[in-house]
């Protein structure tokens, strides 16, 4: 039997990487600990982050604390945005869906992190899909 991955695991991260992780509370940063063998965290997505999770709490987290930094993010190889799970939270995941669609970005996966967080993957969308959509 194969162990259980561990949530840096699912959050494709890998020995050597640098990982940058946004979001208020250090109970946040335990949902992504231990990080694999030499990978270390990094103060922004732009000094050569190869991951990047986002940590919402609310709605209100999203004009600052992702729309903010999506142009950095654009360049980082994997991109995750934790959420809150549960019928007391204002973000779902439809809602993460529709914020990012509108400036550029998709879904590609999720992952759950704990019964009460998960991330979602996103990518900023193609050419062919923003000409699909009329957005370019």
């Amino acid at each position: 039997m194969m162990p259980a991955k561990t949530n840096a695991e699912r959050l494709l991260i890998k020995p050597g990487d640098r990982v940058w992780i946004m979001g208020s509370g250090a109970d946040l940063h335990t949902l992504v600990e231990p990080l694999p063998l030499d990978a270390r965290a990094t103060t922004s997505p732009s000094t050569g982050a190869s991951v990047a999770i986002t940590f919402l709490r609310d709605t209100g987290d999203l004009p600052g604390g992702l729309d903010g930094h999506l142009n950095a993010l654009a360049h980082v190889d994997a991109v995750w945005i934790g959420f809150p799970l549960g019928e007391d939270t204002e973000i779902t995941e439809d809602l993460l869906n529709q914020h990012l669609w509108q400036r550029g970005w998709r879904t590609i996966d999720r992952v759950s992190l704990s019964g009460a967080w998960a991330a979602l993957r996103a990518r900023r969308q193609t050419v062919q899909e923003l000409a699909a959509t009329g957005a370019e």
